[in-house]
């Protein structure tokens, strides 16, 4: 039994190797949070522009923006043709409802036509009362997002 078990676990692989090389198939796409490109601008010394045209020119397809990014480096991603799977947003509900910033981030999603949001929370207070405040305004925020139509990264919100 375990030697018919390894070999169609080896068959698999091998067609699995074989299918990844198929010259039909095409090459996974490559997204990059706009944080990494501001890295690169800072230990390279160079512009968010020339960043992110040498990413594109690596095989980067995709720029994860923040909702609250620079509009002019919006601009530089768009003018490269960077795809943009979703937006990031951090928001602290560890200080309680956050109600601006919620509705900030629903506007730049429906302005740039995003359906999905991943959304930094904060840390987790140490706090147990503040713990169930920072849990009852993420909740809180869920439900327009839902009616929105709106996905957090990995699920619907």
């Amino acid at each position: 039994m375990k030697r018919v078990m390894i070999s169609a676990v080896l068959t698999a692989l091998a067609v699995g190797a074989v299918s990844c090389h198929s010259p039909e198939k095409k090459l996974p796409k490559i997204s990059i949070f706009c944080d990494h490109i501001e890295t690169i601008v800072r230990q390279q010394g160079i512009s968010f522009a020339e960043a992110a045209a040498a990413l594109k020119e690596a095989g980067c397809q995709g720029a994860d923006i923040r909702v609250f990014q620079r509009p002019e480096e919006i601009r530089i991603l768009d003018s490269l043709g960077f795809e943009h799977a979703c937006a990031i947003a951090d928001i602290d509900y560890s200080k309680g409802e956050q109600k601006e910033l919620e509705d900030a981030t629903l506007a730049f999603m429906d302005e740039k036509g995003f359906d999905r949001l991943l959304l930094v929370p904060g840390l987790v207070p140490a706090d147990p009362s503040r713990q169930r405040r920072r849990a009852s305004a993420y909740r809180s925020f869920r439900c327009p997002g839902r009616r929105q139509g709106i996905y957090h990264h990995g699920g619907r919100l």
